[in-house]
């Protein structure tokens, strides 16, 4: 079923074949790619709600004014457009995600192009979850080795967003709360010098006619930057801000002179306002002392009868369990590979080694980003820490996925300190070229791009 006889480096071909051809396929023309749901639909306009409806409407009468736009401008009129800077907020579960992916699908369909739209947010996990890419990946904007400090764009990078936004007509940006002032500043410059063949780099994102920010400013800051609640001393301390990160404070006032916002929780049923009303004050930091009791109550498997031995041990298994520090993920760790060792099964320490370390030669891990050791066997839950290897295949930091096998040498095993040709997951969200036909999810990777699940 897992092909156990594939040799590793064969397995690293296939996926650097991969890379090459997407990189190729950047320069050249590719099947139209819109995004769909859960159920295999696409995203219709029909299907959208009342306060998502007057959103779209916004964005695609500027459109329209666009296109009028340039067929006067190639009358040789005289005319003046001015560019749509947006910001659309609203809560988790108002439905900003099926926003970004109607307007994706409207503008691919229109010009039948993939490369009019661009989306991107500051994660890989956010980036996937509206198929795009990280800020870093989509706007080339690289960092020194502290993760503070931005660098410029090289040569090779500058041609690459050259191609890339040569026919940019939209730019959406997920997650504005995680957006730093720098990043977010370093994002437009390099638009600026790109964007439709760098033709307009003295306007606003490279002339670039539609730029949308899109979040919820009561979910997590930026990490290491200063961030959208920053730019209110913008105003008021002319000497407050400078260079890269006073163009990123420029860019958020920007897009703030039309804000929209989504305000219908859509996650949740009718019947479901008492749950809404928790939700609407967890958000603000409004939950009180009985709301906390009442969450208490109602989720605790021990206190609601209402759940049957069996019904618990099924939730039991599916369950992430999330702990303060690490000790209690070691222990619970432990406990369960107890459970499933066995001959057939064993569990050993597995010293890991770089690829550098084990072929004398060059690797884009450092020697000091692999984990010292991985506890691992079938069944065991592992994540990507640290790394962004493609987001929108699903592989990006903080998937998760399920060990299904783990393939040695012939004659080697882990009891005797070996390590494996390769790891078999099960990435349920993985969407990238297929390995094994029959189970699309299923990937083989070395072992030191996963590590066991801390969380």
């Amino acid at each position: 079923m897992f092909h156990p006889q594939r040799e590793a480096e064969d397995g690293k071909t296939w996926l650097v074949e991969h890379l090459e051809r997407e990189e190729l396929h950047s320069t050249t023309e590719r099947q139209l790619e819109v995004p769909l749901k859960s159920d295999g639909r696409r995203f219709e306009l029909d299907d959208l709600l009342e306060d998502q409806r007057q959103i779209m409407t916004v964005i695609l009468c500027k459109l329209r004014e666009w296109l009028s736009h340039l067929d006067i401008e190639d009358d040789c009129e005289i005319g003046h457009f001015k560019p749509l800077r947006m910001t659309v907020m609203g809560a988790a579960g108002t439905g900003k995600s099926v926003l970004i992916n109607t307007l994706v699908t409207v503008l691919r369909i229109m010009f039948d192009d993939n490369d009019v739209v661009r989306v991107a947010a500051p994660t890989g996990t956010a980036a996937f979850n509206v198929g795009g890419e990280t800020l870093h990946r989509m706007f080339s904007i690289m960092v020194e080795d502290d993760m503070k400090n931005l660098k410029g764009m090289s040569e090779r990078s500058k041609k690459a967003m050259l191609i890339k936004f040569k026919k940019a007509i939209a730019i959406l940006i997920d997650e504005r709360s995680m957006v730093g002032m720098r990043m977010l500043g370093s994002a437009c410059l390099n638009v600026n010098e790109c964007a439709h063949g760098g033709n307009h780099s003295e306007e606003d994102w490279g002339g670039v006619p539609i730029v949308i920010l899109v979040g919820d400013d009561f979910q997590l800051p930026p990490p290491f930057d200063k961030g959208a609640f920053d730019v209110l001393h913008y105003g008021s301390c002319n000497n407050g801000f400078s260079g890269i990160e006073a163009l990123g404070a420029e860019q958020f006032i920007n897009c703030s002179n039309l804000v929209m916002e989504l305000s219908a929780a859509k996650r949740q049923r009718k019947d479901q306002q008492e749950f809404k009303g928790i939700l609407s004050k967890a958000r603000v930091s409004e939950i009180d002392n009985d709301t906390a009791s009442q969450l208490v109550n109602e989720l605790s498997l021990q206190k609601n009868r209402a759940y049957t031995d069996e019904e618990k041990t099924e939730i039991f298994q599916d369950s992430l369990f999330i702990s303060a520090n690490k000790a209690p993920v070691a222990e619970f760790n432990l406990m369960r590979l107890s459970q499933v060792c066995s001959k057939d099964c064993p569990v050993a320490v597995l010293k890991s080694k770089t690829m550098k370390q084990a072929t004398n030669g060059s690797c884009h891990l450092k020697d000091d980003s692999a984990p010292n050791s991985s506890i691992l066997c079938k069944g065991s839950l592992v994540s990507i820490c640290g790394r962004n290897f493609e987001p929108k295949w699903g592989l990006h930091n903080g998937a998760l996925a399920i060990v299904v096998e783990i393939v040695f040498a012939k004659g080697e095993s882990p009891l005797h300190g070996d390590l494996p040709l390769y790891v078999v997951i099960d990435l349920k969200t993985y969407c990238g070229p297929v390995w094994d036909k029959e189970n699309p999810t299923v990937s083989q990777r070395n072992l030191n791009n996963t590590t066991s699940n801390t969380a």
